[in-house]
């Protein structure tokens, strides 16, 4: 008795039956789906740091960063080509394109191996070329949104990573961030009053000195020897009484 061999489906092929099988059910029709395909059907594990070690930061130009290290493990040969975050606040945080040359990544006030970032390695394909094949490092992303207020320094945020696989299937993992220092800084100028210390009006141009006015300085001050100069060539007073003294004295000796 001749037995035709059993063929087996590419992997393509199992994923482009799952989807349709998958579509079958959500309409509403009974179809029995293979348990290796269900059990298969997730290329990758995601695993997420802890908030404290991923992270979340306001970004000093505005916006905010985004570190995320995540531990990847393969089920069975896969690609990851893409990659998307989002969180509570922003839907559109946009992973950063890393400059290869560079033996390090500086990121804001964050410094990391370029060894241990996947920005680039997403970019150019990350490649599992085995099950049980294990990649972990660090997402650096940005987003022009600023994180909440309400999110204060060490808050726990919600988050979600996305990967995309070579068929453009989404691999989602959920997770936290830990919220960076936020100290605030000062942003409200110093108002110079707009008032003397007499109730005066204050223009920014005004001369200091001649803002106080004669009568002002000798009740500061009734010792006061500030004499109104009225003409450039008009005598101090002191000095006419003194020559009138000098006058009555020489007549009366004569």
């Amino acid at each position: 008795m001749c037995r035709c061999p059993k063929k087996r489906l590419s992997p393509c092929q199992e994923r482009e039956y799952l989807n349709c099988l998958r579509t079958l059910q959500a309409e509403g029709v009974s179809v029995d789906i293979p348990d290796e395909w269900l059990r298969d059907s997730c290329p990758l594990d995601i695993v997420l740091a802890p908030p404290t070690v991923s992270m979340a930061f306001d970004w000093p130009s505005g916006g905010a960063g985004y570190a995320v290290w995540v531990r990847l493990l393969s089920h069975k040969r896969c690609m990851v080509e893409e990659c998307a975050l989002s969180a509570p606040w922003d839907d559109d945080i946009v992973i950063q394109t890393i400059d290869e040359c560079k033996s390090v990544c500086e990121f804001s006030k964050l410094v990391f191996p370029l060894a241990q970032v996947l920005n680039h390695q997403i970019e150019n394909t990350l490649r599992f070329p085995r099950p049980g094949y294990v990649v972990q490092g660090v997402i650096l992303a940005r987003s022009g949104a600023r994180i909440p207020d309400h999110y204060t320094s060490g808050v726990r945020a919600p988050s979600t990573l996305t990967l995309y696989d070579q068929w453009g299937e989404e691999i989602t993992e959920q997770g936290h961030l830990s919220v960076g220092d936020r100290a605030r800084k000062r942003t409200k100028p110093i108002e110079r009053p707009r008032e003397d210390l007499f109730g005066n009006p204050r223009d920014a141009f005004t001369n200091i000195a001649a803002e106080v006015p004669e009568e002002n300085i000798r009740r500061l001050n009734p010792r006061s020897s500030i004499q109104p100069v009225t003409g450039q060539n008009q005598r101090p007073q002191s000095s006419e009484v003194g020559v009138e003294q000098i006058d009555s004295e020489k007549e009366t000796g004569q």
